[in-house]
């Protein structure tokens, strides 16, 4: 083997110690770009350096895993996306996010690599989620009228203070998936360090209660089915208040019906019920009809819809998305695209539901909460992109689906090496 140059033993050491820093540096970046999208490019190109720099200081260029194929179809969909879209600005910028969220998924996968750094990665996540609640009321423009229990007086309270507010089904489709991270924390591991309950406890107050104030009934129902989900595995008492659900949900669609259950809880102030969803999804299957191998181009279905399959019940320029995630990932990416992207949510939903069975086999709470959280954040997820696509590209936070995938992967990684260093 050949021997390494002077100068290059002379780096190594520097080599090793920023390589060990990637999974900071980028997930640093990879938050900055949410707040300021210049930093997009950047991120994506100090991302992409690490790679050399995993080769030079490790022998190993990643940490392959079973999503790899899906990423590489997701990534080689978003090139192709580049090349067929009629809005090249807006695809570009949706672009560099979708890489970012990847790059992000990466550093975690190679970087997260201990318990201590996944703890602070997990501790991090809450702290950005009650820094996101507590700022909530100078920067959500918050909704009025859909909640009968919360009076429009209670909102002319709060007075917007930033030039670039945040929508509030955007505010609640992000808080969805940091809610049940916090609550598994209190629920499984409630011995773990103090910081980290402190800071999983008052998020936990601070985000549920923004999400209330939101009034999105898509997320907080698909926040219901999460906590269902995380009292279902921390005991049988979980199954009681599935049972209870269930016949309140049967009584509701008995005593209204179908078609009314569906506008109540699917009826926005910008979209109205049912239907208008419907005239929506409708444009999104025409185009994904004519267009199914390469899809329109990420951002570009509402200039596409309205050029060649006007809506019904909207004005040009009215409707911005799909209100799917699922459509609006066909739409965007074409077939490949939408299966890739279902893999590797998939993959790391199992990868999540493994962490917490090896936590609970081996006795060890804290990867146990881990993965119970990260589970029940993809439930959420899930079924919230059965009537909305805000953690895609079209969102500044949209990169934080990925960290979650990303820290999935990372804590079954993790789990696997406790197991395997207990006897027996």
């Amino acid at each position: 083997m050949r021997e390494a140059s002077p100068a290059f033993g002379r780096l190594y050491p520097f080599i090793q110690t920023i390589s060990q820093a990637e999974v900071w540096i980028v997930s640093g970046l990879t938050v900055a770009s949410m707040a300021v999208p210049d930093l997009l490019p950047a991120t994506v190109i100090v991302a992409t350096l690490f790679w050399p720099l995993r080769k030079m200081a490790g022998g190993r260029l990643a940490n392959w895993s079973k999503t790899d194929l899906s990423i590489l179809l997701l990534f080689s969909a978003s090139l192709v996306s580049l090349a067929v879209t009629p809005l090249p600005l807006v695809t570009r910028l949706q672009t560099l996010r979708l890489w970012s969220g990847i790059a992000w998924y990466c550093a975690l996968v190679n970087g997260c690599d201990t318990r201590l750094k996944l703890r602070w990665m997990i501790g991090g996540l809450l702290l950005g989620g009650l820094a996101l609640a507590l700022v909530s009321p100078l920067s959500v423009e918050w909704p009025a009228g859909k909640l009968p229990f919360i009076p429009e007086v209670f909102y002319q309270q709060f007075n917007l203070a930033v030039a670039d507010s945040i929508h509030p089904n955007v505010f609640a489709g992000i808080l969805i998936l940091l809610i049940p991270i916090a609550l598994a924390q209190l629920a499984f591991a409630f011995r773990s360090p103090a910081w980290i309950n402190v800071i999983a406890g008052a998020s936990a107050i601070a985000m549920s209660s923004a999400l209330l104030l939101s009034l999105s009934r898509s997320a907080i129902l698909a926040l219901a089915a999460a906590v269902l989900a995380l009292l279902i595995l921390h005991g049988r008492s979980g199954w009681l208040a599935l049972a209870i659900a269930l016949l309140i949900s049967v009584g509701v669609v008995f005593r209204f019906g179908v078609y009314k259950t569906l506008g109540l809880l699917m009826a926005s102030a910008s979209l109205g019920g049912y239907s208008s969803r419907l005239d929506i999804w409708l444009r999104a299957l025409y185009i994904l009809q004519d267009f199914p191998f390469t899809g329109v181009g990420m951002g570009a279905f509402p200039e596409v819809a309205n050029r060649l399959y006007p809506f019904t019940y909207f004005e040009p320029g009215w409707v911005h998305h799909t209100h799917n995630l699922y459509l609006q990932i066909a739409v965007d990416f074409g077939v490949v695209g939408i299966l890739a992207w279902l893999a590797i949510f998939t993959l790391a939903t199992l990868a999540a539901w493994r962490a917490y069975r090896i936590g609970l086999k081996v006795q060890d709470r804290e990867l146990a909460a881990v993965g119970a959280g990260l589970f029940g954040s993809q439930l959420a997820l899930g079924l919230h992109g059965l009537t909305d696509a805000v953690t895609w590209g079209m969102v500044r936070p949209a990169p934080l689906v990925w960290a979650l995938w990303g820290l999935s992967i990372a804590a079954l990684r993790i789990a696997k090496d406790v197991q395997s260093a207990r006897p027996g």
